[in-house]
């Protein structure tokens, strides 16, 4: 007993990253005991990664769990039109490239055929802790609630993918951005009230992150920007902010 608990202490050495890891999702349930529980499984490992550098070539092809604790890390695809697109950037703390990690033997060509590649670079230099599979699928095993987070977890985070692909396969930026002005309307409030204004929504991000995500240039967007603003359907009202003032015409853009 006495020397499982040195063994604690020992890997409490790494007490910033292990705090880190701890409090994001789908660890940050863990009642202290089963963080102790957790710790005599596995065993993290700290590494670290330059600017520029890939985590991993493809996300179906990994061996471990990945929990970045500090930097950041985007994740690229290549589109239908053959460009490599910025997918989402991940900032710290965060669990990374973890949706596939259970993919079973012989399931990476039946995955490549239902999505696109994914690789996971550095976009800043970082640092993360390395879990390797076994260890975590022993820790599901033996603790209950970190299996219940975990799922919870790999479902918001196979919602928010979807969404994000969804995007790349619209076709134009017109049906792109009405796409997601609606998504917008729809999470901060509006579900569907049969109006047909909403009085403010939150970008959330640049109109040059947008683009990104979009996979278009910049440029391009913000002109459908302007086009949805002469047209009447939206009026901008501060920076990152704007009223949609015409949804039904931003419904029907998104069903041609």
């Amino acid at each position: 007993m006495l020397a499982e608990y040195v063994r604690y202490l020992t890997k409490m050495n790494l007490s910033s990253d292990i705090s880190t890891m701890f409090s994001i999702d789908p660890f940050r349930s863990c009642a202290q005991t089963e963080r102790h529980e957790f710790l005599q499984i596995c065993n993290p490992v700290s590494k670290t990664i330059n600017k520029g550098q890939v985590l991993l070539e493809r996300i179906d092809q990994q061996n471990g769990l990945y929990v970045l604790v500090e930097g950041s890390f985007t994740s690229e695809i290549l589109s239908p039109s053959g460009r490599q697109v910025q997918v989402r950037r991940v900032p710290a703390p965060s669990l990374v490239a973890v949706t596939m990690l259970f993919l079973q033997e012989g399931g990476e060509q039946a995955y490549a055929e239902l999505a696109p590649a994914v690789a996971i670079r550095a976009d800043s230099d970082s640092r993360y802790l390395f879990i390797p599979k076994a260890e975590i699928r022993q820790a599901l095993h033996a603790i209950p609630c970190l299996l219940d987070s975990y799922l919870s977890f790999l479902s918001a985070r196979f919602h928010d993918l979807s969404g994000r692909y969804a995007f790349l396969t619209l076709g134009s930026i017109r049906r792109k951005l009405a796409l997601f002005l609606l998504e917008s309307a729809d999470g901060q409030g509006r579900n569907g009230s049969g109006i047909n204004t909403w009085p403010e929504i939150r970008l959330g991000m640049t109109v040059q992150e947008l683009a990104a995500r979009f996979a278009v240039e910049r440029p391009s967007l913000s002109a459908v920007f302007a086009e949805f603003e002469k047209n009447g359907f939206i009026e901008r009202t501060g920076r990152g902010r704007l009223r949609i003032l015409d949804l039904v015409s931003l419904e029907d853009i998104v069903s041609t």
